[in-house]
């Protein structure tokens, strides 16, 4: 019997490094695939990329060989989720098997507008530098050291660009799957953001609500992968 793939997807400026200690947190019934993308890790001397749509073809491309052979679903946080969620309707688009089950953490409904949102990559590089670490998830190493802070600030800054820039597809069908939603109750999303996930499929939606801020994830790991356990393991 095929494992079951589950396919991880980083947040802004995250590598595939990230998802490293996931396989040990699941049986051997789910094999974890983290997707690098492009600029870091093994692909850090690819160029980056232009917009979203850039990015989920990149991503697609990277996993659409794997997906016919065994069931799978997709994980996501932050950035990683709206990957997620737009790679579900390209994997539509193209007729190909679908995931059984999305999980998306750390992001607002898509289709729901925010005036007073704040837009990261407009910020000079102190006052973004500032911000990011103040949500979290990002060591002051990283903009300390010139060598990393040249590495990595030009990716973190794309990254936040192409995801500020992603227009929502008001006619794309809601997934016809069930999803998860995982969400910091510190966190700057409202709870009609939340909510809003329950408008974007026509099946189940999951609402988990945890402490922290938006990367509770870090310290709500053995839950979170425990709900994701449960969650596949009743679809097999």
């Amino acid at each position: 019997m095929s494992k079951l793939k589950l396919f991880c997807f980083p947040f802004a400026g995250g590598s595939a490094s990230y998802f490293s200690s996931w396989q040990k947190l699941f049986d051997d019934s789910i094999e974890v695939h983290s997707i690098e993308l492009k600029g870091r890790g093994r692909r850090v001397n690819e160029t980056h990329y232009t917009d979203f749509d850039d990015l989920v073809e990149d991503v697609f491309e990277r996993i659409r060989l794997k997906i016919g052979a065994s069931d799978y679903a997709l994980f996501g946080h932050s950035m990683g989720a709206l990957i997620s969620f737009r790679l579900y309707h390209k994997i539509v688009e193209n007729e190909l098997p679908l995931p059984n089950h999305l999980f998306l953490s750390g992001k607002a409904a898509p289709q729901i507008f925010r005036e007073d949102v704040k837009i990261y990559h407009k910020l000079d590089d102190e006052t973004f530098k500032k911000e990011i670490i103040e949500l979290g998830g990002t060591s002051k190493v990283l903009f300390e050291n010139k060598d990393l802070h040249n590495l990595f600030l030009p990716i973190l800054k794309n990254d936040f660009r192409i995801c500020e820039e992603n227009l929502f597809d008001a006619s794309a069908k809601p997934i016809d799957k069930d999803i998860t939603i995982f969400v910091g109750r510190e966190d700057d999303i409202l709870s009609e953001q939340v909510i809003g996930w329950e408008e974007q499929t026509l099946r189940r939606c999951n609402i988990h609500v945890f402490n922290g801020g938006h990367f509770f994830i870090n310290n709500n790991l053995d839950q979170i992968t425990q709900i994701i356990k449960q969650s596949l393991q009743s679809k097999t």
